[in-house]
């Protein structure tokens, strides 16, 4: 009698260890989406910094070559210069203002929805 006694609390030590288990590996598993998450978003948002870096760098350089063109053409033909490169500063200035605030020149807001139809008929009229 003691033995059937002991095993059956050992039975319901067990379930109700196992049923603790089950609830942790339930949490577990409900976090686990907002863990790859929270390391993908990390990810993206270095990712966008280094890009934001990197085309900062960009325009700069171009802003001194065009800079070095217009020198060089100015001593050839000042009036060409001038009508070439008339306002080439605000063009790079409102650039630099963009990518600065994380905006992008003409695109589309983005929802996340994606929406078949409309990509066949963009992609249709496109292709006539």
């Amino acid at each position: 009698m003691r033995i059937l006694v002991c095993l059956c609390g050992a039975l319901i030590f067990s379930i109700s260890c196992s049923f603790g288990q089950v609830d942790s590996l339930l949490n577990k598993t409900a976090q686990f989406p907002n863990r790859i998450f929270a390391k993908i978003n990390a990810k993206t948002s270095s990712l966008n910094e280094a890009l934001t870096k990197q085309t900062e760098r960009y325009l700069n350089r171009l802003v001194k070559k065009e800079k070095k063109i217009q020198e060089k053409l100015y001593e050839t033909d000042s009036n060409a210069a001038r009508n070439l490169f008339n306002g080439s500063e605000t063009k790079y200035t409102s650039l630099q203002s963009q990518v600065a605030s994380g905006g992008s020149a003409g695109s589309a807001s983005l929802t996340g929805e994606y929406l078949p139809y409309n990509d066949s008929i963009k992609t249709s009229f496109i292709l006539v």
